[in-house]
């Protein structure tokens, strides 16, 4: 389904500029984050700003549809650096493992080969974010009749790393995600609907994901 998506933003680009001139530009040089920015531009002109969403609250589970504005509940974050983030590079060792992670912001590409891997089953797709910020991961290893010479292993496959990443404790994604925050900070689009349930009066925020929004318009 995401290599539906990817192709129905591509043929929907009315100028397409290198990188972007191909199929394969497109996605090795767009961010996950960027995809859900055309995504949103892409329901507003198509469907307009105005949405029904529908609601099941938080309180006591009924569920009801809410009328909102697109435009008037996004918060949009620009990246305002100088320095290209899909070249930026950022080497961080582990606190328990000790294993050296390399992060770099992944794009719709790594997203690609990450879900056509073997093994990888829709639930793990979903968390995939999780996982696709890991570049590549340096595993040392040391001979115990060398101890004096430190080998390492290097992973660059994605479904690898994924492996390796899914029993790491919480201490070492811990470190993963505040390293990520902190080099690549959190730009990108977010869309949050205050809602109110109709039957119990309950308020409750709820996060509109722009891929489960175009699914739905879709139908």
């Amino acid at each position: 389904m995401l290599d539906l998506i990817n192709k129905t933003i591509y043929d929907c680009l009315d100028s397409r500029e290198a990188p972007f001139d191909t199929a394969d530009g497109f996605m090795k040089n767009l961010t996950l984050a960027d995809r859900e920015a055309l995504i949103y531009a892409l329901i507003v002109s198509s469907y307009g700003e105005e949405q029904d969403f529908n609601v099941t609250c938080t309180a006591c589970s009924k569920n009801f549809t809410e009328k909102a504005s697109l435009t008037q509940n996004v918060d949009i974050k620009l990246y305002e650096g100088k320095e290209s983030l899909l070249k930026k590079k950022v080497d961080v060792v582990l606190p328990v493992s000790k294993y050296t992670v390399q992060l770099q912001m992944p794009t719709l590409w790594d997203e690609y080969v990450f879900a056509n891997s073997r093994g990888v089953s829709p639930d793990v797709l979903r968390k995939a974010d999780d996982y696709l910020v890991v570049k590549q991961l340096n595993i040392p290893s040391v001979d115990p009749k060398k101890p004096e010479e430190v080998k390492v292993l290097a992973i660059t496959n994605i479904f690898e790393i994924y492996s390796y990443m899914r029993n790491m404790s919480p201490r070492d994604r811990k470190t993963i995600y505040s390293a990520w925050k902190e080099n690549f900070g959190e730009y990108g689009l977010k869309i949050v609907i205050g809602t109110v349930c109709p039957h119990c009066g309950n308020r409750s925020d709820m996060y509109i994901s722009m891929i489960n929004e175009l699914f739905r318009l879709s139908q």
